[in-house]
């Protein structure tokens, strides 16, 4: 994390999400990961995963992506 910046994730209470954000008055280059706890799917039949994302200041080329592993 950039030394200019004292946090990247954040819990939003008003929109009931977490927010990452690297710009502080210019935007900073970071990698940051929000890893959730497990979630037990052997009992299911079928999942589906929804993910929403908003961004703001990436540059054209930022990588933004789900990731899943078991």
């Amino acid at each position: 994390m950039p030394e200019e910046l004292t946090y990247i994730w954040q819990h939003d209470a008003n929109y009931s999400c977490m927010k990452a954000s690297a710009y502080v008055g210019q935007a900073y280059a970071a990698e940051s990961w929000l890893i959730s706890p497990v979630i037990d799917l052997s009992n299911a039949s079928a999942a589906t995963l929804n993910f929403d994302q908003a961004v703001n200041y990436a540059s054209p080329d930022g990588a933004l992506s789900v990731m899943i592993s078991t």
